[in-house]
């Protein structure tokens, strides 16, 4: 089997950057992790692959998105959560965010909120933050990822990519 492919964003903002339709070109699907803003976006990342999406701090709570998510994808287990109700301190968000998912415990836990691209593989878990692709603050650098899984060795592998506004 070819190996399967997801877009990783976050931290939009009511904006879909228009390297996304290069960049996520033939994934399987998108994993959103909140700060969406808005429905319009969500539609417009459904014309390149199915959308999986929480809830963020900017996000309206009637929006129809919820806080968190467990994705079944052929990889494994995906927790999805913003992280704004987690620590800031990264240390601590981990943690946070192991205990929150739980047993048994995703193979990923993807967040957000941050704006800073973040990859640490801790107790059997990958935890990622895509980065924000919304318009860069606080001296940040926009970004989304790509992940990849080959069923053959049962292998990730993840591919930041920096977006220019």
């Amino acid at each position: 089997m070819a190996p399967r492919r997801y877009g990783l964003v976050s931290d939009t903002h009511g904006r879909v950057h228009a390297d996304l339709f290069r960049i996520f070109s033939g994934v399987d699907c998108i994993l959103h992790s909140g700060d969406v803003g808005g429905e319009d976006v969500l539609m417009e990342l459904r014309l390149i692959a199915p959308v999986h999406a929480v809830r963020g701090n900017v996000d309206e709570f009637g929006s129809g998105l919820a806080p968190s998510l467990r994705v079944e994808l052929p990889l494994g287990i995906v927790g999805l959560r913003h992280g704004h109700e987690d620590p800031s301190a990264q240390p601590q968000r981990v943690r946070s965010l192991l205990d929150y998912f739980g047993e048994p415990a995703p193979r990923v836990i993807m967040h957000g909120h941050s704006h800073l691209q973040y990859l640490e593989h801790r107790a059997g878990t990958w935890i990622v933050n895509p980065g924000s692709a919304g318009k860069p603050r606080l001296n940040t650098v926009a970004s989304v990822c790509v992940l990849e899984w080959n069923d053959i060795g049962d292998t990730l592998a993840w591919q930041f990519h920096p977006l220019s506004w």
